[in-house]
């Protein structure tokens, strides 16, 4: 996963070359259950935008998905199955399984950021 992270933000920054780095936004939730949730977002202007998080003990990247309100994030691989919806400076985790019967389950609710840059 580390790999994967590495290629995407070096195809990332060589994409945004021409009108300078992509803006790199690293942040701290603090959810439910008293869980801590570290994400950074990877903007790269015109680009598709990445959110990168540490969450059930592995390296998750997401791409970004239209949404009608705030930011809609989902797993680049489709078999791990999080979705990452913020908003402001809040947010929420969900996971729904690789099946098109699957129903999405709710993991880290009311997320807020405690800590950034």
């Amino acid at each position: 996963m580390r790999k994967l992270l590495y290629v995407m933000m070096m195809g990332l920054g060589s994409t945004a070359a021409a009108d300078g780095l992509p803006d790199v936004v690293s942040v701290i939730y603090q959810c439910d259950r008293d869980v801590r949730l570290p994400v950074t977002y990877i903007n790269a202007g015109g680009f598709e935008s990445v959110a990168v998080m540490q969450v059930e003990g592995r390296q998750v990247a997401m791409r970004q998905f239209v949404s009608a309100s705030g930011a809609k994030y989902a797993s680049f691989d489709e078999e791990l199955g999080y979705r990452w919806w913020s908003k402001g400076d809040t947010g929420f985790l969900t996971f729904l399984a690789a099946d098109h019967t699957a129903e999405e389950v709710d993991l880290l609710m009311d997320c807020h950021v405690i800590t950034g840059n």
